[in-house]
């Protein structure tokens, strides 16, 4: 589905039949039964045989079928050749079904099991859907290892049966990158497949189904994206796709399978999944459009290609899949919510099938060689080794830094869905007849729109090429952004979003973990040493040139820049509901301490003998820039923003309104 159900249908959904035995309520009809019968267990089987047949049709056609390698190369094999991309095929589809059935148990029927379930323990709905979450994890462990095998026989250029019989195979499995990544999405299978059939609560569903998604990562940050020139954009557009897929294929998959069972499920998890649905369609066509456009680029001439009509054929289907979506929305989630869920679920079997088509075209895809317009400089300017470095690097100026773009999809997703998020909020609020202070959405704008700035505009085109960038983009993320977002009161506006303010005394699981962390980071003594300590942390160690040389490292050490900064000005300032209003000379001295460490840092910078990133800077070689001058620059930045913060911190204290005219969205 794409579609989000209407919330203002006014119908109601029927209480959930129960089955009796012996005058005693035993559960619902879903409860009592099971999640499949032996008709609908087909259905997984329908989507593995969907997609290898997408898969192999569209080998055949987009020339990417395997052929016997040159003579005096080394060759795998066609044993090889086709195994690698149906393992892949099967890969996809139990990592999909993981994912789908963790979701129903975690979110689209745990969300109900909070009213039916107060002890935040699992229904038998969500129970099953547990187990056979463990049954698909055990089928990803089973293909993460036959795509391990088989990718390093087709890098080695060996068949299989040889490959194994060598003593040298683990050596060659710790060698390979990305080898190295199924071996660790292969070890979080094994604790998928094990914990899932012993998970009873919803905490424990939630962390079992980030640990799914978190499992598709690092195949992705070392696959085939990886090799493209414009490698970030490549990457992220990458992840924001296989992610946003796996969610809305998977939990659909799942509710097809388990919630048919009984209409009155399926009629309270529908509207959930409908809304998520809605977002990952949105995110699936962005992200894939962004990867298009990095691999063909606007040459008509690569469009026209093999490869460019294997990527129009899978978005032809999105686009059918988007209107299957807008059908639902009008015809299915209606019928659904009175009891008529068939419609619902002919049209849903016909959408999986066709996903599992688009799962095949996918493969192929990563099999089907890029094509290239002829004469293009298929390298960088600045060299294939600096892969984090635009294409061309021209000398800094404040008009480059204020214009130019450096795209990242999860950056940008990430800041969509928190604008999304907020702004749907305040106007639930709006609708409820409750006032949320204007000033509040101004600062949550603003610092989101600074983040973006921050991690895709000038400061990020630069960040990797020169040190004073890099410390500058640093320390947005670790000072600007969260004062900002702090001042938005997010959590406030959480809380009166759920009309939850009477559960700070009688929490659910989530709550009470959220309000253990609160406590701990709710002294500023504690957010400071974390914020110092991150920043130390990188630039005192080899994690600041690991940070230079690699997207994910970089991408990483910015989120925890924005951690720290948050964990720090949350407890300073003391606006929201949930953080403890501190003495204000107890946080003015906090405040005055972190001060002095941005003036002692920016005083090494500038005095320091030692060249950070040496090695980096000094390889780039830029004719307009000396690295030892950068870095005295950088010490001039630090101290210009604790030369910012120290007014603007001492402003926002003292003109600071008593938490409880705000706080619980008084006016």
């Amino acid at each position: 589905m794409s579609a989000g159900a209407n919330e203002g249908t006014g119908m109601k959904i029927a209480a959930p039949a129960r089955v009796r035995q012996g005058g005693t309520v035993v559960g619902s009809a879903f409860e009592a039964g099971t999640c499949a019968t032996a008709r609908w267990r087909l259905g997984p089987g329908l989507a593995v045989a969907a997609a290898a047949a997408a898969m192999i049709a569209a080998l055949l056609l987009g020339g990417g079928r395997p052929r016997p390698a040159p003579d005096g190369l080394p060759d795998a094999g066609l044993v090889t050749g086709w195994a690698l991309p149906l393992a892949k095929v099967a890969f996809d589809v139990a990592a999909i079904g993981t994912i789908g059935y963790l979701l129903v148990a975690a979110v689209l029927v745990g969300a109900a099991d909070r009213i039916d379930q107060p002890d935040g323990r699992l229904s038998p709905v969500s129970l099953r859907a547990t187990r056979a979450a463990s049954r698909w994890a055990a089928g990803w462990c089973a293909a993460t290892l036959a795509v391990l095998v088989l990718s390093l026989s087709d890098i080695v250029g060996v068949p299989v049966g040889r490959l194994l019989s060598q003593p040298a195979l683990g050596n060659l499995t710790w060698t390979v990158p990305l080898s190295r990544s199924l071996m660790l999405t292969l070890s979080a299978c094994l604790i998928l497949a094990g914990f899932a059939r012993r998970t009873v609560t919803r905490v424990g569903a939630g962390v079992l189904l980030v640990l799914a998604v978190a499992a598709l990562l690092p195949v992705l940050f070392t696959g085939h994206a990886a090799t493209t020139t414009d490698h970030d954009l490549a990457t992220s557009s990458l992840v924001v796709h296989v992610v946003a897929a796996a969610l809305w294929v998977g939990g659909l998959l799942a509710m097809l399978v388990c919630a048919r069972a009984d209409s009155h499920v399926l009629a309270a998890a529908l509207p959930r999944f409908s809304t998520l649905a809605l977002a990952c369609f949105v995110l699936v066509g962005f992200s894939g459009a962004l990867s298009a456009f990095v691999r063909l680029g606007p040459s008509a001439q690569t469009w026209v290609s093999p490869y460019g009509a294997l990527l129009l054929a899978k978005a032809s289907a999105l686009v059918v899949i988007g209107w299957l979506g807008w059908e639902h929305r009008h015809r299915t989630v209606p019928a659904v919510l009175v009891g008529r869920p068939r419609a619902f679920l002919r049209l849903a079997g016909g959408e999986v099938v066709l996903m599992a088509g688009a799962i095949g075209l996918a493969v192929a895809l990563g099999r089907t060689p890029t094509p290239t317009v002829a004469g293009a400089d298929s390298v960088p300017p600045h060299g294939s080794g600096h892969a984090t470095l635009s294409w061309e690097v021209l000398p800094l100026s404040a008009a480059r830094v204020l214009t130019e773009w450096r795209l990242d999809a999860i950056v940008i997703t990430a800041v969509g869905l928190a604008v999304v998020a907020y702004l749907s909020a305040v106007g639930r609020l709006a609708r409820r007849g409750q006032n949320w202070p204007v000033r509040r959405t101004y600062f949550a704008m603003a610092a989101f729109a600074t983040a973006a700035f921050a991690l895709c505009g000038g400061l990020a085109s630069y960040s990797t090429a020169l040190f004073s960038m890099q410390v500058t983009q640093l320390l947005v993320m670790a000072t600007v952004v969260p004062l900002l977002l702090t001042l938005g009161m997010p959590m406030t506006l959480a809380l009166q979003v759920r009309a939850d303010t009477d559960a700070i005394a009688s929490p659910n699981p989530w709550q009470l973990a959220w309000r253990h962390t609160a406590k701990v980071l709710g002294n500023p003594v504690n957010g400071l040493l974390l914020l110092v300590a991150v920043i130390v942390g990188l630039y005192a160690t080899p994690l600041f040139e690991m940070s230079l040389r690699h997207f994910t490292v970089h991408l990483l050490a910015n989120g925890l820049a924005l951690g720290g900064g948050l964990a720090f000005f949350w407890p300073v300032l003391g606006v929201d509901v949930l953080s403890e209003r501190r003495v204000l000379k107890d946080r003015l001295i906090v405040m005055a301490a972190f001060l002095f460490f941005l003036a002692a840092f920016g005083a090494v910078l500038v005095g320091g003998d030692g060249l950070y990133g040496a090695r980096w800077f000094t390889e780039l070689g830029w004719s307009w820039a000396d690295p030892a001058l950068d870095q005295m620059r950088g010490g001039a930045v630090v101290w210009a923003f604790a030369l910012g913060l120290t007014p603007s911190t001492l402003l926002i204290l003292l003109a600071q309104p008593p938490l409880s005219r705000e706080g619980l969205g008084h006016r």
